[in-house]
């Protein structure tokens, strides 16, 4: 999911040493009094997301946590007992060594995360709801990552690593390299990295490369009151307007002025660039 930290109360653990290599970031968030409905951009990035939900007081009063896959299209989440909300962040094909399951299992999907780590994810669950306070989230989820690092390090692949290289080359504004010119870089044939991207993000290269466009896109838009289409269509990466506006009708539904009202009149949050 993706997030703006001044609507949110907001704390952030930058994981260090191993692990590090696989989280970008770990941080909890609480949306404003009376904004519970969160609209979302698509995502080519994977979560472990931990919600408590409230008691009608000052309590939380039960929680669940998941694994949330790939986010191809934007999506709308009403989330009216939701208190706080805790986010495991990883890096780009680094939470499929921690998930250990095929990435495209994930795609559009959130899946309990007992699924995947049995009574791992439900001791996890009992001491966050144990916990005093959200801060103290923060260690919790780190301590119960690293335990699971040794099995993430056994299980990381080949394709993992590649997927990552080829994902931050692909995402980076500043060069718009192709796919094709990425797969050459790592001496890949397309249809490999195609493979490798499945395996370990959960997209397609191209379908990746597109989402990354598209948030770069609303990222700038959202830095400006009145966002001049046209000129940040080509700062975004596009060949022009008409580009942006289908790639926004295929991705959200709606045209990019539609998009940006619906998702700051609903968010919890803003753009977190893949």
């Amino acid at each position: 999911m993706v997030f703006e930290e001044s609507d949110i109360l907001h704390e952030a653990l930058i994981p260090s040493g191993p692990l590090g290599r696989y989280v970008e970031r770990i941080f909890t968030l609480a949306p404003k009094a009376g904004e519970r409905r969160l609209v979302d951009l698509p995502q080519g990035f994977s979560d472990i997301v931990f919600r408590a939900f409230g008691d009608g007081g000052s309590g939380f009063a039960k929680g669940d946590i998941h694994a949330v896959g790939a986010q191809p299209q934007a999506f709308d989440i009403p989330d009216p007992d939701v208190l706080a909300t805790l986010v495991v962040r990883f890096r780009p094909g680094a939470a499929h060594p921690f998930f250990r399951v095929r990435m495209s299992e994930l795609t559009d999907g959130v899946v309990p995360l007992q699924e995947l780590w049995g009574a791992a994810a439900s001791e996890l669950l009992h001491r966050l709801m144990e916990a005093s306070a959200t801060r103290s989230w923060l260690d919790v989820v780190e301590s119960a990552l690293n335990a699971q690092l040794e099995k993430a390090e056994a299980f990381r692949t080949s394709s993992a690593t590649a997927a990552a290289l080829a994902a931050e080359a692909i995402a980076r504004p500043s060069e718009a390299q192709s796919v094709h010119a990425v797969a050459d870089s790592l001496g890949l044939s397309e249809r490999h990295l195609l493979r490798q991207f499945q395996e370990a993000i959960g997209l397609g290269p191209k379908q990746y490369a597109r989402i990354a466009r598209f948030q770069r896109a609303i990222l700038m838009a959202s830095k400006a009151d009145r966002p001049r289409w046209a000129e940040l269509s080509f700062e975004a990466g596009y060949c022009d307007q008409a580009h942006l506006i289908y790639d926004c009708q295929k991705l959200t539904g709606m045209s990019p002025t539609q998009f940006m009202l619906a998702w700051k009149c609903g968010r919890s949050g803003g753009v977190r660039s893949i």
